[in-house]
């Protein structure tokens, strides 16, 4: 919807104006047909709000009933945890955000924008907060974040909106791919099958987009099915305002600047994967801080379900929803649930970021406050 402007002292001045179409009835009949209209009610946040009550109270539930293994679970925590494996907890969440920048940079490089991987890192640390923080269309926010933030480096529009879904289709295969290997690992055949099919199925996709792209005969198709779209969205969001064949005909122009060969493609898929197995790495060795043996054959089949919760839960961050489907996972593999809590409480600690997000959040507030303080040259 295209929002409206109110009224300002703008408007006020101009309305004082010798001559201003304000200055008789008919302006005021002017004025009261511009005036911005009511906005309609919505069931959505409310809908979305009661999901979040509907969730947190079944999560308070669950650990009401299981009190005793909770408070089992924080006691092994504090007194079992090894500070070395601790640090490679740390260690390896950090490894997740590095390859995760390096797989937008390799993106962002293939569309013509060069940024450091210090700069992405920071960015990626404060829109994973932003994830985190706000329930159910968080992960949303953060890509309008990270959208804004490419912005104000001056990365084109287009480059910059195609690099980041870019990002998300290949983070997307990266993780099935891993979910295959926690299949095969958990001896559950079909399920990696299944996850690789997934995987299979964008990577056709993406490459059958690509293809079109760059094909004579596939470019005008793909153009007009992008204009119908286009004006689909017009249709319902009232934007963008501009003719949807050109809007399309110009954004693919832009998008043909990608270099997206065989090598950057792989590149990119490596280190999605890397991403996301060093996440997983993380839970593995908090288990191993907790003193236990790590159960191989349903580790990663724990990852992924906490993974697979955390997607689709109201609360910030999967909080209280992702530690149920985590800690049952990962019993039902072999350890005690103390010792699964504990270990599952020590893997989410590290994989909130808070301490590196905060961080990131002051060098980057400094940095500005000091470009801020400076004097303009004469």
């Amino acid at each position: 919807m295209t929002p409206r402007r109110w009224p300002g002292a703008g408007d006020q001045a101009a309305a004082q104006r010798p001559g201003a179409p304000d200055a008789g009835p008919a302006g005021a009949v002017a004025r009261v047909t511009t005036a911005p209209a009511r906005p309609r009610h919505r069931w959505g946040p409310a809908a979305e709000g009661a999901g979040t009550v509907a969730v947190v109270a079944a999560a308070g539930w669950a650990v009401y009933r299981e009190r005793a293994t909770v408070a089992e679970g924080l006691r092994v925590l504090a007194a079992r945890t090894e500070p070395d494996w601790v640090i490679a907890c740390v260690g390896a969440q950090c490894l997740s955000m590095v390859f995760f920048a390096l797989l937008q940079q390799q993106l962002l490089k293939a569309g013509g924008a060069r940024l450091t991987v210090s700069w992405l890192l920071s960015t990626a640390y404060l829109a994973n907060a932003v994830a985190v923080a706000v329930p159910v269309i968080g992960s949303g926010m953060a890509t309008t974040y990270a959208y804004h933030q490419l912005r104000e480096r001056r990365v084109d529009p287009v480059i910059a909106q195609a690099a980041l879904a870019l990002a998300g289709v290949v983070s997307s295969v990266a993780f099935a791919a891993v979910v295959a290997v926690a299949a095969l690992a958990s001896g559950s055949p079909p399920a990696a099958v299944s996850a690789l099919g997934s995987a299979l199925t964008c990577l056709i996709i993406l490459a059958a987009g690509l293809a079109a792209l760059r094909s004579p005969v596939g470019r005008p198709r793909l153009q007009r099915l992008a204009s119908r779209l286009l004006s689909a969205a017009q249709k319902v969001l009232r934007r963008p305002r501009a003719d949807p064949a050109r809007t399309a005909k110009a954004a693919l122009d832009r998008l043909s600047l990608f270099r997206l060969g065989p090598v950057t493609v792989g590149l990119a898929l490596t280190c999605g994967i890397l991403n996301w197995g060093a996440d997983a790495c993380c839970l593995i060795v908090a288990v191993k801080a907790i003193g236990v043996p790590v159960p191989w054959d349903g580790v990663l089949l724990a990852w992924s379900a906490g993974q697979g919760a955390a997607s689709f839960s109201p609360t910030p961050g999967g909080i209280g929803v992702v530690e149920v489907a985590m800690t049952a996972a990962l019993a039902a593999a072999g350890p005690r649930p103390a010792d699964a809590l504990a270990a599952v409480l020590l893997y989410r600690i590290v994989s909130f970021k808070a301490g590196f997000t905060l961080a990131w959040f002051a060098e980057r507030a400094f940095t500005r406050h000091r470009r801020g303080g400076r004097l303009p040259a004469r």
